[in-house]
């Protein structure tokens, strides 16, 4: 329990929480701005450090690969 206690008051002192998720909102912010700049960032979500897009690869002009296996998109 004591253990714990230090983890939560180390949390509490160096602000761990409000810097991830003032770090969160930055990387979530940059991603969609260049979300809007390449075709081959699909969809940016999470919350604080925890944040989640999908992305393509290019494979051709034509074609481009989801990075889940087996779905194919077409090139935007």
């Amino acid at each position: 329990m004591a253990i714990a206690k230090s983890v939560l008051e180390v949390l509490e002192e160096e602000k761990l929480q409000e810097n991830a998720r003032a770090v969160g909102a930055f990387l979530t912010q940059t991603l969609r701005q260049l979300q809007e700049r390449h075709c081959v960032i699909g969809d940016v979500r999470g919350l604080g450090l925890c944040v989640d897009g999908d992305s393509f690869l290019m494979l051709d002009p034509e074609i481009l690969l989801l990075t889940r296996p087996g779905t194919l998109w077409q090139s935007c």
